[in-house]
């Protein structure tokens, strides 16, 4: 019988990462961070001829953040639906050999519902004052945005996306009846763990 699979959603940079890195540790739970996979997925992908993937490959320029906020959060969710298949054959082959902490923005809330409920699911998402400071922090933030000629425009419309990204995923959750956690610099890291241990029934 498989392990269980835990995930830690949301919305990018608000510290799903630090808290899976903690709980994996404190309950012995093989990590699976997705971010750190969809490169590779997406190559993959790229190279079987799907368009999404190979233009979202391609680096960072005006171009890219041409688009509606909300037609560019409609392409980052059709990214993530597009993996999915790959996702949850590769958590469930680790859930062969222990228990399963998926962590990224990628396991969306309908994603989590697809797999028929096996996985205990937590929603982080970010406030705009939040996301924005945090963001603007990232050493990596300057390298992806060095095509732009206008690049606090870019930066602005990269917010506007992944803020429009976490409310759409906060609606979402709170539909399918799974626990969201608000990230707004008000609760110390052990406060927030704690809040996440009990979500996910670890507590």
């Amino acid at each position: 019988m498989p392990h269980a699979i835990y995930a830690v959603g949301g919305s990018p940079c608000c510290g799903k990462s630090t808290v899976a890195q903690l709980l994996a540790r404190r309950h012995d739970l093989l990590l699976y961070p997705l971010d750190e996979e969809l490169g590779r997925m997406m190559k993959l992908l790229a190279q079987e001829g799907n368009p999404l993937c190979q233009r979202m490959l391609r680096p960072w320029d005006d171009n890219t953040w041409a688009p509606d906020p909300r037609e560019l959060c409609q392409e980052q969710e059709q990214l993530y639906a597009s993996i999915f298949p790959m996702v949850w054959q590769e958590l469930s082959a680790l859930a062969q050999e222990k228990p399963v902490l998926a962590e990224g923005a990628g396991r969306m809330p309908s994603l989590v519902k697809a797999t028929g409920g096996s996985e205990r699911y937590l929603c982080m998402i970010p406030t705009w004052e939040f996301q924005w400071e945090h963001y603007s922090k990232r050493d990596w933030v300057t390298l992806f945005l060095q095509n732009c000629t206008q690049p606090n425009l870019a930066f602005r419309r990269w917010m506007e996306r992944d803020f429009l990204f976490a409310k759409r995923r906060q609606e979402e959750a709170q539909t399918l009846g799974y626990p969201v956690l608000l990230v707004d610099g008000a609760l110390t890291p052990e406060q927030t763990l704690a809040r996440a241990q009990e979500a996910l029934g670890l507590a």
